[in-house]
């Protein structure tokens, strides 16, 4: 196991813990349609997480030097956003969930590695 499988295992897992932690809160704190935007923007960004993951190990094969495979990454990553970007917009504009709870959710990511960063000065 190389060291970005240590990193990537221990980013899933906290990303994991922050989601549950926050749905959990959202369920018995904030309304319905809060809770449901940080369960919506959690599973949206973990997922997209996983993928942009998946894309940029192909990208840095040895034998992705092909410039039309690294053309077909890049379009397939811009898809991915657009994709992204067009059911957040659906969930927004029928407000089928509350903004500030998507946001949150959106943001699981970026609360997992700035844990792992603070854990990681703290170790030091």
């Amino acid at each position: 196991m190389n060291n970005w499988d240590q990193i990537y295992g221990d980013l899933k897992r906290r990303s994991l813990i922050i989601f549950f932690i926050l749905a959990a809160a959202g369920y018995f704190f904030m309304s319905r349609s809060f809770t449901i935007g940080i369960i919506l923007g959690g599973i949206i960004i973990i997922l997209n997480f996983r993928f942009l993951q998946s894309t940029i190990i192909k990208a840095f094969q040895p034998k992705s030097v092909d410039r039309k495979r690294k053309a077909l990454l890049i379009a397939h990553s811009f898809l991915r956003l657009f994709f992204l970007g067009g059911i957040i917009f659906f969930l927004l504009k029928y407000d089928l969930v509350d903004p500030i709870g998507l946001a949150i959710g959106l943001s699981i990511i970026f609360f997992s590695i700035v844990s792992m960063g603070i854990s990681s000065a703290c170790k030091f």
